[in-house]
């Protein structure tokens, strides 16, 4: 392959040119075109579900939505929901004019039951100290939530 007949535009590590429609960002770094491809955090790969509906960001979470499928086919729970933001704090105005952003959490999953209860599942290979944090603050802020009973789970 020639380096040569590719002409380079690159933003935060993605190249587009004509000729590298077709190369994976992996093939890119192999042919000398771009740095080091990008890696998750926790070096997980995203992954599809079994009917590769979603993609999810590890192959641990596509498993779970897997078995979630394969749990609602049978008729344990209503549904379930991926990827459902929840908002933990609302956003403001500091006392010096600052705005400063809503806090958020997106949970995996969140699962209705059929007696009511909304289940907020969260898959995880390791708990970060965020996570820890931001499910503590999820579980604070659903405490009076009059709609639904929530229990919260880790897959």
């Amino acid at each position: 392959m020639d380096a040569k007949c590719y002409q380079e535009v690159s933003t935060k590590n993605s190249v587009k040119t004509d000729n590298m429609a077709h190369m994976t960002e992996k093939e890119a770094y192999q042919a000398g075109l771009i740095d080091k491809p990008k890696t998750s955090k926790y070096m997980s790969k995203k992954a599809k579900c079994s009917d590769g509906e979603h993609l999810h960001d590890s192959g641990h979470e596509a498993n779970v939505c897997s078995e979630l499928k394969l749990q609602q086919r049978a008729g344990d729970f209503v549904r379930f929901r991926v990827q459902v933001p929840f908002e933990i704090h609302p956003p403001f105005v500091s006392f010096t004019g600052r705005k400063i952003r809503e806090i958020k959490y997106i949970a995996d999953f969140v699962i209705e039951h059929h007696n009511g209860i909304v289940e907020i599942a969260d898959a995880k290979g390791k708990a970060t100290e965020l996570f820890k944090v931001k499910w503590k603050l999820l579980q604070y802020s659903l405490k009076d939530s009059r709609k639904c009973d929530y229990i919260f789970t880790l897959k």
